[in-house]
């Protein structure tokens, strides 16, 4: 046997079908989770080939409702392909405090912290 078919054979069986296993809990077609907790949401969306520098993050005032905007792109050269997430979702700009994220290991972690609900007291007296 030549060099060459042992690199071969052993290049084929690196790649068989069965040796292959894709096993994440955010796949592409359904690339987002969303945990909440009594004074934050945390979004954890796929954003593969991404980091921190290639997102942008933003809320605007639609006719739709309020909308925080997810956004990135980056050219993978030895790809030659572009790698880019485009996401909307529904909040209340109003009971937002602060928006907090961050890339790591092809996760996109945004944090949503909530304004505090100001605690209503109502005087009742009798008369």
């Amino acid at each position: 046997m030549s060099l060459f078919m042992s690199y071969v054979d052993m290049f084929d069986l690196f790649f068989q079908p069965e040796t292959y296993i894709f096993n994440r809990n955010i796949k592409d077609m359904n690339p987002y989770k969303i945990v909440r907790n009594d004074n934050k949401t945390t979004l954890i969306f796929n954003a593969l080939g991404l980091s921190s520098e290639d997102i942008k993050i933003s809320l605007s005032k639609t006719s739709y409702g309020d909308i925080l905007n997810i956004s990135g792109s980056k050219k993978i050269d030895i790809l030659n392909k572009t790698f880019d997430i485009s996401s909307n979702f529904k909040v209340n700009i109003d009971g937002i405090k602060n928006i907090e994220y961050k890339c790591e290991n092809g996760l996109l972690y945004i944090e949503i912290f909530y304004k505090e609900k100001p605690e209503v007291t109502v005087e009742i007296t009798k008369k």
